[in-house]
């Protein structure tokens, strides 16, 4: 009896939360919000990047690459945030994924695994505001 109350208990929490599984929820409670950083590029002196995630699921992204003559990009498309990781869905089909670290995200390989080498510790986003 008392299993059953508190998985009833839990499965309202989890459909009021937006989750589809306990596994994969379109809106972490509340990890949306504005996230910036300088990450490294291999011909610019690195992309300042604004990434932001909003509660409906979907994100915009703004990439500028310093010093370089038409080096602004813009991406849109929806995320998902399936456990410690937000995977985001380009409207092009391309996915990029960002492990969520402490008001953080840290910028994954293409296969969602941690980029390692010399520069691994300069893709990070800060939490620069929370969600509007």
């Amino acid at each position: 009896m008392l299993k059953s109350k508190l998985l009833a208990a839990v499965s309202t929490v989890l459909i009021m939360a937006g989750c589809t599984s306990f596994g994969e929820c379109p809106l972490s409670a509340s990890y949306c919000g504005t996230f910036e950083g300088t990450l490294p590029a291999a011909d610019a002196a690195g992309i300042k990047t604004t990434l932001r995630l909003n509660r409906d699921s979907s994100f915009s992204e703004r990439s500028v690459y310093i010093g370089k003559p038409d080096g602004v990009f813009y991406e849109k498309g929806t995320y998902k945030i399936v456990g410690n990781v937000v995977e985001l869905h380009l409207n092009g089909g391309e996915r990029n994924y960002y492990r969520i670290e402490n008001n953080q995200l840290r910028r994954l390989d293409m296969q969602g695994q941690p980029i390692t080498g010399a520069l691994a510790d300069n893709y990070v986003l800060i939490r620069t505001a929370p969600c509007r």
